[in-house]
């Protein structure tokens, strides 16, 4: 579910379909939205096929519950900073 703050940002956790790897594994991403751009942040925790519906949902509640966490952690530092920090925010992606 995607969580905003004050200041606009939107975070939340995604399953890019583009990215599923040959042992059916796929590792979630935090999708952070700011003034309609949006940038992705890999996450070290995994979704299998089978944890993932067709249309790209998690319906595993495990997995579920650490994606929501982790999400409200980065959106509870987003929204410390201001929409000049924000506008200026690059991730990388290693």
């Amino acid at each position: 579910m995607p969580m905003s703050t004050a200041n606009n940002v939107t975070v939340a956790p995604v399953i890019r379909e583009q990215c599923w790897k040959e042992d059916g594994t796929n590792f979630v991403r935090l999708r952070i939205t700011f003034n309609r751009r949006s940038r992705y942040i890999t996450t070290n925790l995994l979704a299998r096929e089978e944890q993932v519906t067709r249309s790209g949902k998690i319906k595993d509640p495990d997995l579920q519950f650490r994606m929501n966490k982790l999400a409200k952690e980065v959106q509870d530092i987003l929204s410390q900073l201001d929409s000049n920090s924000l506008q200026t925010m690059v991730v990388i992606d290693y």
